[in-house]
């Protein structure tokens, strides 16, 4: 799974109306799905990072089709376990999105996202996805 921050709070034309099964969309454009994340909570007290879980509508994850210039960059999540990791969690048997409901969001990655997390005031303008 790869995961991304993206611009929000822009209309989507491909999506409007459209039931998310119909994909005969015709644009010049290079779209990707994406699985929505929800906006950024307070930094988790303890750890300092900032803490987010897959966006649902209807029980389902919620999903949308989008441009890519909407890609701002990639981020790291880390699974919250808990007090401890849960032993049946394996690369082999389990996807950790099925499992795990909260998120850390890594700032150390790299300098830019350092950067970013820590110096950019409004992080609520961006919301990561799968």
């Amino acid at each position: 799974l790869d995961f991304a921050l993206l611009r929000t709070g822009e209309g989507n034309t491909y999506t409007d109306g459209t039931p998310m099964h119909v994909f005969n969309i015709e644009t010049t454009h290079p779209l990707a799905y994406v699985e929505w994340f929800t906006p950024f909570r307070a930094p988790d007290k303890a750890s300092g990072l900032h803490i987010v879980s897959p966006s649902t509508r209807m029980h389902q994850p919620y999903a949308e089709i989008v441009e890519v210039n909407r890609i701002v960059r990639n981020c790291h999540l880390i699974p919250k376990y808990g007090a401890q990791r849960d032993p049946l969690w394996s690369a082999e048997n389990v996807t950790v999105l099925d499992i795990c409901k909260l998120f850390y969001v890594n700032p150390y990655i790299d300098l830019h996202a350092f950067c970013m997390y820590k110096h950019v005031s409004n992080l609520r303008s961006y919301i990561p996805s799968t």
